[in-house]
């Protein structure tokens, strides 16, 4: 069995969520992510501004990434206000992706400045030149 470790951002490496952790009663906003694949790592970069660090977890499992989260509007007016417009997403929110190359999710790194999310994984190294030899009987 893998050991669970985790950094600032709860990211679980070698965990799969139990049924138990995603099933939730209210609806949760999906988060738009950017990846980008460079020679030695995968990047993923999402906005996830006025969200606070403690509220954001970040899971790698095998060739997956799921990023969960929630945020909470800001204003206290809304409680006796009447909204005319409602397009930003408060809530909660979570977004799982298939990595597009296998990773080294222990090594996952992540950063929030700006209120912009950075996840840096780098790539796993796999040498696929398997030699094969003939053998004469």
């Amino acid at each position: 069995m893998l050991e669970n470790k985790t950094d600032i951002f709860g990211i679980m490496v070698g965990s799969k969520p139990t049924n138990q952790d995603w099933q939730e009663s209210r609806q949760e906003g999906e988060l738009a992510v950017d990846v980008i694949e460079t020679e030695n790592k995968i990047v993923i970069i999402s906005t996830i501004a006025g969200t606070k660090t403690d509220s954001v977890e970040i899971y790698v499992h095998n060739d997956l990434l799921t990023v969960k989260g929630s945020r909470e509007m800001p204003v206290e007016e809304l409680s006796d206000g009447k909204m005319h417009l409602n397009e930003c997403f408060w809530g909660a929110f979570s977004r799982t992706i298939v990595l597009p190359v296998d990773v080294q999710g222990h090594r996952a790194q992540a950063e929030y400045k700006n209120g912009i999310l950075k996840i840096t994984i780098p790539k796993q190294i796999t040498d696929t030149k398997i030699p094969v030899f003939v053998v004469e009987e």
